[in-house]
């Protein structure tokens, strides 16, 4: 499934997705959501207009209550889910413009529509089933020892990325809990740049459809579950995950 993935040949830095600019597209959604915020608070009453103009912690719990205390996320609730931190100004319009213009076309997909209730973590469990068998099938046509008898060796990008799925999934199935977690941060983190690694390399686009698609949804969540939680790590600690992913 990514035997070609050329993934891990450089050390991994924060920097290393380059800013895109704004299209028309996501230009006219910015917009629409600007005014949609605006005629919101205007029109929704006092109780609406308190919960725009609260605290930061506040909002958080507002949308930590409507998207993480039911139902697990599905690929639709995502897009709800960043609108609805633009609108309470918790993303600026950059984050918000880089979490729509993913390298996924999904509009007026198929396939999108297709997977739009299926959640997340249903998505990550269907995707490791199918990722580490395959992993299995390649190494056992490749690797024998002498008696002609298979040996089975896992890729080390199988292997990272695995783990980095298996931790996005502990954390999107109970982000509450989760996040109380001594190395919830770290975890987060390290899940999430292995994540935007995958995606950003060349190979990605050689996936079926749903995978890209899959994929991308799990990212931007993991990057809004990372936009509503503080003290954010630096480099040396996002590096040092990445690093102990090898062994």
């Amino acid at each position: 499934m990514i035997n070609n993935l050329g993934l891990y040949s450089a050390e991994y830095t924060n920097n290393s997705t380059v800013a895109q600019k704004n299209t028309p597209e996501i230009q006219a959604i910015i917009e629409q959501h600007a005014e949609n915020s605006v005629k919101s608070e205007s029109s929704a009453g006092i109780a609406t207009n308190n919960l725009f103009l609260s605290s930061r912690a506040q909002k958080i719990n507002a949308i930590s209550s409507e998207f993480f205390s039911g139902a697990q996320l599905t690929l639709d609730d995502v897009g709800k889910l960043k609108e609805k931190l633009y609108q309470f100004g918790l993303i600026s319009e950059g984050d918000f413009a880089a979490l729509t213009g993913g390298r996924v076309n999904e509009e007026n997909s198929e396939a999108s529509e297709k997977m739009s209730t299926t959640t997340l973590t249903s998505f990550i469990g269907d995707f490791l089933e199918r990722l580490n068998a395959e992993d299995v099938d390649d190494a056992e046509d490749e690797n024998k020892d002498a008696q002609g008898e298979d040996v089975v060796i896992e890729s080390e990008t199988v292997v990272a990325l695995t783990g980095a799925l298996n931790t996005a999934k502990e954390i999107l199935a109970n982000v509450e809990e989760q996040k109380h977690k001594s190395d919830f941060k770290s975890s987060l983190q390290g899940a999430l740049a292995l994540l935007k690694e995958t995606i950003n390399d060349k190979s990605f686009a050689g996936l079926p459809l749903d995978d890209q698609i899959g994929l991308s949804k799990v990212q931007q969540a993991l990057e809004i579950v990372d936009h509503m939680s503080p003290q954010r790590l630096n480099n040396n600690k996002v590096n040092q995950y990445i690093a102990l992913s090898f062994r």
